[in-house]
């Protein structure tokens, strides 16, 4: 199961910062409280606040095990367990204005070949 995240960084912190904040996040405290990922993708978009981007930063794939354990860590986010972690997000990314959404299908479609090029 996939999950996208669209993430806005706190206000007054540079963009930078905030990206290598939310990349160490993901490596540290994600792989330690959520094994069940097997894999996160994290993307910035163009400059943040942009009005072209919907005033996202950024956004977060994550391929989850299962529905089971998306749903099981959503719900541990509302236990004191979580609180470091929970802590660790809110130092760079406004809470209140992340938006995840469950992917329910997807499909790949290829362009065309490109032109002038061998194969």
């Amino acid at each position: 199961m996939k999950t996208l995240s669209l993430v806005k960084f706190r206000d007054g912190l540079p963009r930078e910062e905030a990206w290598r904040a939310w990349s160490e996040h993901t490596r540290r405290w994600d792989s330690k409280d959520h094994p069940e990922i097997r894999m996160t993708r994290l993307t910035l978009f163009g400059e943040g606040g942009d009005a072209g981007n919907g005033g996202w930063d950024g956004m977060g794939l994550t391929e989850w095990s299962s529905a089971e354990a998306f749903h099981a860590a959503a719900a541990w986010y509302q236990t004191p367990e979580s609180a470091a972690h929970a802590a660790d997000l809110g130092s760079f990314m406004d809470l209140e204005r992340m938006l995840t959404v469950v992917i329910a299908d997807e499909c790949a479609i290829p362009g065309p070949p490109l032109t002038g090029t061998a194969g």
